[in-house]
């Protein structure tokens, strides 16, 4: 296991991305929501708040891609405007984890910070499923 966490940041992102967006699909692999995470919590408790943002907009990246890619597939409309709907849904959800990201790193420089880590993503959710671009159906406790 050590020698898997002995990547690149931003390639333990895209991999931890990848594995809880496969959570979402409707294969019964909702488990795989909590090993995700894994490579993130490594991440980010191993570099500081501005790193931790870059590795987290790259794992939010790439997470709701795998996980909300059916918005393409079952809008109905011009293959364009889906496609430019959905890199763009993509691009602002990534945003939460990158301040989740963030603000893991400031609490961290006072201290360990691990306690913080299922409150921040829960309340990163929870944030993130109010307004207009709320997706509220892409909680973790949903996969």
């Amino acid at each position: 296991m050590n020698s898997l966490l002995n990547r690149p940041a931003w390639q333990l992102a895209l991999g931890g991305g990848l594995i809880t967006g496969i959570a979402y699909q409707p294969w019964h692999f909702g488990f795989l929501a909590w090993i995700g995470l894994i490579p993130l919590l490594h991440v980010w408790l191993n570099q500081d708040a501005k790193e931790n943002a870059r590795t987290g907009y790259v794992f939010g990246m790439t997470h709701n891609l795998v996980a909300f890619y059916w918005i393409g597939v079952n809008t109905g409309a011009s293959f364009w405007v889906v496609l430019l709907s959905l890199i763009a849904a993509v691009l602002h959800l990534g945003i939460y984890w990158a301040a989740a990201g963030w603000v893991f790193g400031r609490v961290r420089a006072c201290g360990n910070g691990l306690a913080l880590f299922p409150f921040l993503i829960v309340s990163m959710e929870w944030v993130r499923s109010f307004g207009v671009l709320g997706f509220p159906w892409g909680n973790m406790v949903l996969s």
